[in-house]
C-alpha cells in the first residue's frame, strides 16, 4: 500500500501539486521522530531515506511476487527459483 500510495501521489502532484503533502508530512514527522529518540538531527536526516528504501524495497517485491503467483499462475517454487541464498 505504501508503495502504491507514494507512487500514486508523485503521479498526482504533476496535476495537483498539493497530492505531495501526504509525502512531506510523513517525511518531517519520521525525521522529528527518530530525532528525538536518538538525540541527533543527523540521524533524523539520515531515517527518511532509510524509511523510504525500506518500505519501496519491500512493496516493489510485494508486487513482484503477487504478480508472479496470482497473475502469471506460477506456482511457489517456480516463481520464486532465484533467490539470496544460491
Amino acid at each position: 500500500m505504501f508503495t502504491l500510495g507514494v507512487i500514486g501521489l508523485l503521479l498526482i502532484t504533476l496535476f495537483w501539486p498539493f497530492a505531495c503533502v501526504p509525502i512531506i508530512l510523513y517525511s518531517l514527522l519520521l525525521c522529528i521522530d527518530s530525532s528525538l529518540r536518538n538525540k541527533s538531527l543527523w540521524v533524523g536526516l539520515l531515517s527518511i531515506p532509510a524509511a523510504f528504501v525500506q518500505l519501496m524495497g519491500y512493496g516493489f517485491g510485494f508486487i513482484e511476487s503477487w504478480w508472479k503467483r496470482c497473475v502469471l499462475k506460477q506456482d511457489e517454487f517456480s516463481a520464486f527459483e532465484k533467490n539470496f541464498y544460491k
